[in-house]
């Protein structure tokens, strides 16, 4: 094994790790910008992403047995990168989904109060044939629209109502 393969390697695992360990730090700085939780949402497994950020170590780690050249081995480590962030961003929504006092965090973003502009009114309100588009919300932002999908259809009308609630200017 040359060093010019373990170096890419080196720093994605490298890189990996220090995303890992932020995440205790970017728990508190979200839960303390997101205020007290509402509704709590659906909260997804952590072995799941226990087995992605292992993945994530093994797919850098391939670049090690296989010899794919310089310019593919970083470009692997860089996407082992990439997915090791993704997870990192989707395990915090996984755990801490909810609608909270100042804000909304689902669809692996938060949503502050203060940039939602409107929820428009939605199709699955008027009519029983639109299944799919009853789960989903429609919420127009200071930075465009996003489309927040729910498990379950009183989750939505939970959430939805609590936002009105929370913010009466936001009804179309």
């Amino acid at each position: 094994m040359h060093n010019t393969v373990f170096i890419p390697v080196a720093i994605s695992w490298l890189i990996c790790l220090a995303i890992i360990a932020t995440l205790p730090v970017r728990s508190k700085k979200l839960l303390s910008i997101s205020g007290r939780c509402l509704i709590t949402l659906k909260r997804a497994s952590v072995s799941r992403h226990i087995m992605l950020f292992i993945f994530c170590l093994i797919l850098s780690g391939t670049v090690l047995v296989r010899n794919l050249g310089m310019f593919m081995d970083c470009i692997v480590c860089a996407a082992a990168v990439l997915a090791c962030e993704i997870t990192c961003r989707d395990y915090l929504v996984a755990k801490f989904g909810g609608l909270y006092e100042n804000g909304l965090l689902a669809g692996n973003r938060f949503l502050p109060l203060s940039s939602i502009i409107s929820i428009p009114s939605a199709a699955w309100e008027d009519s029983e044939s639109s299944a799919p588009a009853k789960t989903q919300l429609e919420i127009v932002t200071t930075s465009g629209s996003a489309v927040i999908s729910f498990s379950r259809p009183e989750t939505l009308i939970a959430v939805r109502s609590k936002l009105l609630e929370l913010k009466p200017a936001l009804k179309v």
